[in-house]
């Protein structure tokens, strides 16, 4: 039995004591009323007075003893609004691009010590360390190179761990390992063939990490949202 039954059975009983207890004096009052006539236009209205107070006070007691199954629920404290009243930027880090190579930035990530990863579409990924927090990067360093050319253009990024999730061209979804000297190796392809339809317009929004640790991707140009799904 729940919290809200039991209270609801003990009102119930308490209510039935308070009227019996009641009644009791009721009927006794009537026996006078008979026994003396004189009296007993007083004493009806004492009755009278008596089963409202009983009434009254079994009603307030019900009503203090059990919730109200409709009242509303304590509102969620919605979080603070951003206090922005400005913003400018400053350059953290250069890497050594070259556009005709697609060695364009495609993707960032954070791996779980706070340094930064920049991906290239041609599957370069760097690592950029602020040590100072004075938001410049004194360390930036190449911690993978798709030398072997397993890796489709490049267009998103996650750290995972020790891992690396690599979305590619086509929605394909390959897996880089730390190889214990500061970088990372190939592990493998993740999806025997891709997320979504292959498209020469297609663009990247990433792949997203929810609160609840579901992966989310998106098809920009047929403007399809992917929930991608890993399994061990």
């Amino acid at each position: 039995m729940n919290r809200k039954s039991l209270l609801a059975r003990s009102a119930a009983a308490l209510l039935a004591l308070t009227l019996a207890a009641g009644c009791s004096a009721i009927e006794s009052d009537r026996q006078r009323a008979v026994e003396q006539p004189a009296a007993a236009t007083a004493i009806a209205a004492t009755v009278a007075y008596e089963v409202s107070a009983i009434a009254q006070r079994s009603t307030v007691t019900a009503t203090e003893s059990v919730p109200s199954a409709t009242a509303p629920a304590a509102a969620a404290t919605a979080p603070p609004p951003f206090d922005i009243t400005a913003a400018d930027s400053s350059v953290f880090g250069t890497l050594p691009l070259d556009s005709e190579r697609l060695r364009i930035i495609a993707a960032l990530a954070f791996e779980a010590d706070g340094s930064l990863l920049a991906a290239t579409r041609a599957g370069e990924i760097y690592r950029l360390r602020d040590a100072d927090r004075d938001d410049r990067a004194e360390l930036i360093e190449l911690v993978f190179a798709d030398e072997a050319g397993q890796l489709a253009p490049v267009l998103g990024l996650m750290a995972q761990g020790e891992a690396l999730l690599l979305l590619l061209h086509g929605g394909r979804l390959s897996q880089l390992r730390a190889d214990g000297d500061g970088g990372y190796s190939f592990e493998s392809h993740l999806s025997a063939g891709e997320l979504f339809e292959p498209s020469p317009l297609q663009a990247s929004n990433g792949i997203m990490r929810a609160p609840d640790g579901r992966l989310f991707s998106a098809d920009v140009s047929r403007g399809q949202i992917v929930r991608v799904h890993l399994r061990g």
